[in-house]
């Protein structure tokens, strides 16, 4: 734990952090998000941290999988509670996709493409906006 408040201070600037007391809903439809880490360098992995923190999520409403490959069988409980999927360039995006079609997806080039080509980052931003928009709209019909 002491870790990971060093690297939010030094590498993100974050000087505190609230975790929330109260247990998540499981009932809150989801946001997931897909990135593999083992594929990033350490560039690339803090660029997918500040996509992630750029989304502004209520931390009891997503989860991340960051070793998507690894964590199959865990996706695969969760994602009978997902409504939206952002994939940050992982092919088990595609799998979500073809075997849970209820599933809105949405997709970015990996962080550490976007590295490569900055061009790509507005294209991005605007699929995640997208993303947060279809959730939006899920989350105002399953609160009515």
């Amino acid at each position: 734990m002491k870790s990971v408040l060093t690297y939010l201070h030094q590498v993100l600037g974050i000087r505190s952090v609230v975790l929330p007391t109260e247990v998540p809903d499981q009932s809150v439809p989801a946001f997931f998000i897909l990135y593999d880490q083992d594929q990033l360098s350490t560039e690339a992995l803090a660029l997918a941290e500040k996509m992630i923190l750029a989304l502004k999520l209520p931390q009891h409403i997503f989860k991340t999988f960051h070793h998507p490959a690894a964590q199959i069988s865990e996706m695969t409980t969760d994602l009978d509670r997902a409504q939206v999927v952002l994939n940050l360039g992982t092919r088990q995006g595609e799998w979500v996709e073809k075997n849970y079609p209820q599933i809105s997806v949405f997709h970015t080039p990996s962080p550490e493409v976007l590295i490569q080509k900055a061009d790509l980052k507005k294209q991005a931003w605007a699929e995640m906006q997208k993303a947060l928009a279809a959730f939006e709209k899920i989350t105002q019909t399953y609160r009515h």
